[in-house]
């Protein structure tokens, strides 16, 4: 019976895992990608936001690699995060408006910081 209790949690873990990581976008959507200027300041490189299709650039620091999940974000309607599991920030674009909402403390919490596109 403890046999089968094991690989019953062993197969659940493996099926959530896949389910997961099929969820993950291979690459940013290019809605996304492009230079971004913090509340459209595009002139200042600390306040610029580099994405590509595969990386994140925020201010003058080293791109990092990032990851798209078509069911996170706000409402469940897509988000771009640093592809870091520590890291709960996330990017997604405010349809309304066509801005893009930083949220540095992650989706939902206070802090949300505007971009606007440069190019």
């Amino acid at each position: 019976m403890l046999r089968f209790v094991k690989t019953a949690v062993l197969a659940s873990v493996a099926i959530a895992s896949t389910i997961a990581v099929a969820q993950a976008e291979t690459s940013t959507p290019k809605a996304y990608q492009g230079t971004w200027g913090l509340k459209g300041n595009c002139s200042d490189p600390g306040s610029k936001l580099v994405i590509h299709a595969h990386t994140i650039a925020l201010g003058t620091a080293k791109p990092e690699k990032s990851v798209y999940d078509s069911g996170s974000g706000p409402g469940a309607r897509g988000g771009l995060n640093f592809d870091d599991d520590t890291d709960a920030s996330g990017f997604a674009i405010n349809s309304a408006d066509g801005t893009l909402a930083f949220h540095p403390e992650g989706w939902d919490m206070g802090g949300v910081q505007i971009y606007k596109r440069c190019n």
